[in-house]
């Protein structure tokens, strides 16, 4: 082989090695400083140069800053600064876009003024530029004292070691602006944690005057209007018994009421403790309460055996117990109301659903149904319209779904899923 060729290719070979070791030491995550000072040093031992730099373009984009280098007097580093513009070869290959070569800075006509690498007695040299991915980071230049002639291989050679450093300055970006992130994401977090924690203590505080406060004066006139028609009925017409009668139902209905509202809050705030609960048996057990309350019913239940699931067992039963009520209630014309609880499996996935043959409601209406204070039926039907908002935030804190499919006249469908996780 002949000598130049072999020796070409020893030198390509050591050129690929440099940019590799170069790539392997960036992989360590090192501060940018001594990332800068690795690559200076290969830089100058594998291209035999006197001189080489890394400069930072300021943030004004009027000035370089010399931030690494070997071959550069004492104290230069870290404060030396280079014009940006045509007046200096780093200056020049920024507003080229490219790879600046100088076999002889005596000669060089492209820009003026290079003050500072003649007064280190620099006459040839390369420059490139470190981009970045929104802005240019800088220019890495190399020199030597001495006329040269570099390569096309020198030239890609340096500008991969260029590129290796680009591509760690963005990724540190990016890991700072992540970090900052982080930061004000852990802040607002924080301050979000203290507003919520704030928020609970009122919300207990108001709970607490719902609870003691408001029912005190609700009996106080549930009861006087009893009294009113128990001793005094014979004094009042019938109109008077009626006002009183409206009294008491109204006052009874805000007990309900009230209750509803704290059971809603309840369920959004208690601790879960999370464990295996049969459904199936919670579901037998409040159907049994049902049929006492109002045993001249006929309604058939048909439930499913072995239904279990994750999840809190207090909440699972209010979830069942307000969905299994609905059904009960809005079956209640039905001369044979039929209520079935069961389960179907789709794509692998478990879906409970209970069903009537009740009055049903409007699809168009759907999107109201789990809204607390929603009815659909006015007052034909009993109820405060939180019962299904509640059932909604039980299943949802399980990390579960809740829909329904129903149509006038013809019942209802409620199918809810329960995260196993």
């Amino acid at each position: 082989m002949n000598k130049n060729l072999e020796d070409e290719l020893a030198k390509r070979a050591q050129q690929q090695a440099a940019v590799a070791e170069l790539g392997q030491y960036a992989l360590s995550d090192p501060p940018l400083y001594a990332l800068f000072d690795q690559a200076v040093t290969l830089v100058s031992v594998i291209l035999g140069a006197d001189h080489c730099k890394v400069l930072e373009l300021l943030p004004d984009g009027k000035a370089f800053l010399l931030i690494s280098g070997v071959g550069w007097k004492d104290g230069l580093v870290g404060s030396a600064t280079v014009d940006s513009g045509k007046q200096s070869q780093a200056g020049y290959s920024l507003l080229s876009d490219e790879p600046i070569i100088v076999e002889d800075l005596r000669t060089e006509k492209r820009f003026s003024g290079p003050q500072l690498l003649y007064d280190h007695g620099v006459i040839s040299g390369i420059s490139v530029l470190i981009r970045g991915k929104e802005r240019p980071f800088g220019v890495m230049g190399v020199h030597t004292n001495s006329r040269r002639m570099f390569s096309k291989d020198d030239v890609n050679f340096f500008q991969s070691i260029a590129n290796v450093l680009a591509e760690v300055i963005e990724r540190k970006r990016v890991q700072d602006e992540l970090k900052k992130h982080r930061d004000h994401l852990e802040e607002l977090v924080a301050e979000r944690t203290t507003e919520l924690e704030v928020a609970n203590k009122e919300l207990e505080a108001f709970n607490y005057s719902v609870s003691h406060d408001l029912r005190a004066p609700l009996r106080c006139i549930d009861g006087f209007s009893q009294a009113l028609l128990e001793d005094y009925s014979e004094s009042l017409d019938e109109q008077g018994r009626d006002y009183l009668r409206r009294i008491r139902a109204a006052s009874q209905r805000m007990g309900e009421l009230i209750d509803d509202m704290l059971t809603l809050s309840r369920v959004t705030r208690s601790e879960m403790h999370c464990r295996t609960v049969d459904l199936s048996v919670l579901a037998e057990e409040i159907a049994a309460e049902l049929k006492q309350i109002q045993v001249e019913r006929r309604v058939e239940f048909i439930i499913s055996k072995g239904l279990v699931a994750k999840g809190d067992p207090g909440l699972l039963r209010v979830a069942l117990k307000n969905l299994l009520e609905n059904a009960w209630k809005f079956s209640g014309k039905q001369p044979q109301a039929h209520i079935e609880f069961g389960h179907i499996i789709k794509e692998e996935e478990e879906i409970y659903f209970i069903c009537d043959n009740g009055a049903g409601f409007d699809m168009n209406y759907s999107g109201k149904l789990f809204g607390p204070f929603q009815r659909l039926h006015g007052k034909e039907f009993e109820g405060t319209g939180i019962g299904l908002a509640t059932v909604q935030r039980i299943i949802h804190r399980h990390r579960g779904r809740v829909w329904a499919e129903g149509e006038v006249n013809k019942g209802a469908t409620f199918y809810f899923t329960l995260s196993s996780k």
